[in-house]
């Protein structure tokens, strides 16, 4: 790679970056109290996951060694755990499409105003920005859902060690199942990019052919 795509590149990086703070800010700034407790409630429903496989084991050894209270014991746990997580789960999943409905309405507030707010009409006749603008309102429904992406992706990141951590205790050699999720991960990287290349390359004709 030459020193001109090297550049190219990092300044690809940091222009997505750049973007997706400020995407991340219109959404948080929609309703912060609710996109905190969503980012809370996601990750305890999560990470509540991990959780149950050992309680079920001690529950096993319980059963086998016949230690009848230790057995009540752990029932009571694993119901408790069990039903926190289930209702944990419902009400993040509420807040979340709450959020996703608010945030959809902050970016057409946002889009407007930063179009509206542009002296004169000349860029509005302008192909270039009325494909970015075209492209913006199109895609207000999957920005929308950065936040909730965002804080699954971490959710899940803090899931997968824990979860690793429980199966170490077992085998170290449970650990080397990281290497078999990197494919995976770059998979999805490369295909969201594409898809993202796609979505920006058929703007400009689907716009048209409305028109």
């Amino acid at each position: 790679m030459s020193e001109s795509e090297e550049k190219g590149v990092e300044t690809s990086w940091r222009y997505r970056l750049s973007g997706g703070k400020r995407i991340l800010g219109v959404l948080y700034h929609a309703d912060p109290r609710r996109a905190c407790l969503m980012a809370l409630l996601t990750i305890l429903s999560v990470l509540a996951q991990p959780l149950t496989p050992p309680i079920i084991g001690r529950l096993v050894d319980a059963v086998v060694a016949r230690q009848e209270q230790e057995a009540i014991r752990v029932t009571l746990l694993l119901a408790l755990v069990s039903a926190a997580s289930s209702a944990v789960g419902v009400l993040a999943f509420r807040m979340r499409m709450r959020l996703r409905e608010v945030g959809r309405h902050a970016f057409r507030q946002h889009t407007a105003h930063k179009v509206g707010g542009i002296p004169g009409v000349e860029h509005l006749e302008r192909p270039d920005v009325a494909d970015k603008v075209e492209l913006l309102r199109g895609a207000q429904t999957q920005l929308a859902g950065l936040m909730e992406a965002l804080v699954l992706n971490i959710a899940m990141v803090l899931s997968a060690l824990l979860t690793l951590a429980v199966l170490a205790q077992v085998s170290p050699w449970f650990v080397l199942l990281v290497v078999f999720g990197f494919p995976t991960v770059w998979v999805g990287v490369r295909n969201a990019r594409a898809n993202a290349d796609l979505l920006e390359r058929i703007t400009p004709p689907m716009r048209t052919m409305r028109h």
